[in-house]
């Protein structure tokens, strides 16, 4: 799969929304901007009071920045996020650390201003608890695009911690704050609803009783795990345990995990749209069912699964550069699993990883394969496709081994001059498909077409394994 088109699918942040006839709020995929989020959900009347009991907590009366006495009134965001950090750490009866992300991509490739995490847990998305978003004073209301900017973060915590049903949302400007609780609709994968407290006053006024937003703040960091939403990572299979313990990356059909069961080291692959997508991890799984009889350190084993995800070893790490080494152990093992009818029919170099134990390359990601030669429609990724298949992109057709091979010498050709100007468009077809497809045509009619690249594409089109295991051993 193309990984940058993955990043863009899962960082897609406009929805349409649509009022059910209840009042709850639902998001899709659509057109509206995060401030015409902001807006609907604000006109949905879905006002909650404050979820918790409120914590009893006093402070000394010297002390000015937990009380948020003298927040700033400039417009440098970073004033007013170094200033919350700040008294959040001398906050009494907390349970969580308030970590400063506003630089750090966290939640995949966004970056909200700060996140909770319990104080034993690392920083990583399948920690996260509540996230916070931090704005300059906002004398009368948080705007639209300030509310629709904070659910969009809580939103991406639901995504990437697929176990978990809602999440709160914490929006301040220092002066006040006002609270958001974001909860997935059963059995969705990108649909919710949303509800909203008051604004409610954060900064103290004299020394009286503390102010009603202070309280909440309080309250929320000293509340547990469990309270906010958070769910221990970790998938039942039968009475089979799999613990989650990193996230690792996301494609545009699943979330893949670092886990860990009966003490070794998995790799976990949850499905984000099962009703869309469950029939390429069905297929996965049937395919690397035949896979475990070749006995190949470079193909994946499977461990355990369900209908929406599956475990498999050994764990692996993304390969920015193959090695002389590495080009043998594809390409026998390419030729073992041809030999057994199956193909693969996305062997980019995204698909092709290291495994972090052995050291060995390993191709994974056999959603789109195919077991025979079946006649079928394409699925995969265009990027280093055939020209057969480039050519076709519209058109059922058989998937020949060939076409692994030539895209195996085109992801080579890609990791050696990394160009990144023409399009890139995966898994399955979609609108445009035929004019990237030409449009990566064309690029390959210029590119690796000197004497050399077209003697690999010769041995490639003939299955000469071991003289193009020579040939691409000469780069380097």
């Amino acid at each position: 799969m193309s990984l940058k088109r993955n990043i863009e699918e899962v960082n897609r942040d406009v929805k349409r929304l649509k009022v059910q006839p209840s009042g709850a709020l639902l998001t899709f995929f659509g057109t509206l901007t995060e401030s015409e989020k902001g807006e609907a959900v604000m006109k949905s009347n879905q006002e909650m009071k404050f979820p918790f009991q409120l914590t009893n907590a006093t402070l000394p009366k010297c002390c000015d920045i937990e009380r948020f006495r003298n927040p700033p009134t400039d417009s440098k965001e970073e004033h007013y996020q170094a200033y919350f950090i700040n008294a959040c750490s001398k906050l009494p009866n907390k349970r969580v650390s308030v970590e400063d992300t506003h630089k750090f991509p966290v939640l995949l490739t966004r970056k909200p201003d700060c996140v909770t995490i319990d104080e034993d847990h690392g920083l990583d998305p399948l920690n996260v608890e509540m996230v916070i978003e931090i704005k300059p004073q906002r004398k009368t209301r948080f705007s639209d695009q300030d509310i629709g900017q904070v659910l969009a973060f809580a939103e991406k915590v639901l995504q990437l911690q697929s176990r978990r049903h809602f999440v709160f949302a914490i929006l301040t400007d220092c002066h006040h704050i006002q609270l958001f609780e974001v909860a997935r609709v059963p059995n969705s994968y990108e649909t919710f609803t949303y509800r909203y407290t008051t604004r409610e006053f954060l900064k103290y006024e004299g020394t009286g009783t503390p102010p009603l937003g202070w309280r909440w703040l309080v309250t929320l960091l000293s509340q547990q795990s469990s309270s906010l939403g958070w769910i221990e990572p970790e998938l039942q299979y039968d009475n089979k345990t799999v613990k989650l313990l990193q996230f690792v990356n996301v494609g545009q059909t699943s979330i893949v995990y670092k886990g860990e069961y009966e003490g070794q080291s998995v790799a976990i692959k949850i499905l984000k749209h099962p009703d869309k997508f469950q029939k390429y991890l069905h297929a996965e799984i049937e395919i690397m069912k035949k896979l475990s009889t070749l006995n190949s350190a470079s193909l994946p084993h499977l461990v355990l699964h369900d209908d929406i995800s599956l475990v498999m070893t050994p764990l692996c790490d993304n390969i920015r550069r193959l090695q002389k080494g590495d080009i043998s152990h594809i390409v026998l093992t390419l030729q073992k699993v041809h030999t057994s009818g199956i193909r693969h029919r996305d062997l980019q170099r995204q698909n092709i990883v290291r495994d972090c134990t052995s050291r060995v390359p390993v191709l994974i990601d056999w959603g789109c394969g195919v077991d025979g030669n079946q006649t079928l429609p394409f699925a995969g990724g265009v990027d280093c496709a055939a020209d057969y298949v480039l050519a076709r992109i519209d058109e059922s057709f058989v998937y020949k081994p060939e076409y692994d091979l030539i895209s195996f010498i085109r992801s080579i050709y890609i990791m050696l001059h990394k160009p990144d100007y023409f399009p890139k468009l995966s898994f399955g077809k979609e609108d445009g498909v035929t004019q990237i497809a030409q449009s990566v045509a064309d690029f390959w009619k210029y590119h690796a077409r000197s004497e050399f690249w077209k003697e690999m594409y010769d041995k490639a089109q003939h299955l000469d394994y071991e003289g193009l295991i020579h040939q691409l051993e000469e780069l380097f």
